[in-house]
């Protein structure tokens, strides 16, 4: 039960500007990275999350790593390519 309530608290946005996420369950947590400021962006999939076809999508500033956890992995595929796309874009202007 404990699983089900904390991944169904997470939200998360990816805007032209920026990426917003929201998590939590008494305590929200939010959370606003700023396109320009990322890096590289990558997908992870372990062994239990394939077993479920998830996959997290971590996209890394030069203040750390942020994740997107337990999307499905078709998903996390759209997610990193938008954000890499956005990232990209902004790299040529």
């Amino acid at each position: 039960m404990l699983p089900s309530i904390r991944f169904s608290r997470w939200r998360y946005e990816v805007r032209d500007d920026e990426i917003d996420i929201q998590h939590g369950t008494f305590v929200i947590r939010r959370t606003l990275v700023p396109i320009r400021r990322v890096q590289h962006v990558e997908t992870e999939t372990g062994p239990l999350q394939d077993l479920f076809d998830l996959s997290s999508v971590a996209f890394h500033t030069a203040a750390g790593e942020t994740e997107i956890p337990a999307l499905d992995v078709g998903e996390a595929a759209r997610v990193r390519q938008r954000i890499a796309a956005l990232a990209r874009n902004l790299d040529d202007v």
